[in-house]
């Protein structure tokens, strides 16, 4: 599972440092926001410790262009309903 991982990791990284090179200004718009939340649905849950999910790397890789990350949000702040 740990080699799948890593693959995965070098791949996703790959492949948002494209889309930063290709997008740089919807990337930098994202970084000028106050606050952004990043969500996923593919439920990760720590495996030895580490929580694998490309939401993290995204984090980390939102940080080295300047963003600050402060953690995981633990419950919802906005609650959304269907209409009507």
């Amino acid at each position: 599972e740990a080699a799948a991982w890593a693959k995965y990791r070098a791949d996703y990284v790959a492949e948002m440092r494209r889309s930063y090179r290709r997008n740089w200004t919807a990337w930098q718009a994202l970084l000028m926001r106050p606050r952004v939340v990043l969500l996923c649905y593919c439920g990760a849950s720590p495996l030895d410790g580490v929580l694998r999910c490309h939401r993290l790397i995204a984090a980390h890789l939102l940080e080295r262009c300047g963003a600050k990350y402060q953690g995981e949000v633990s419950r919802p702040e906005v609650l959304l309903t269907g209409r009507g």
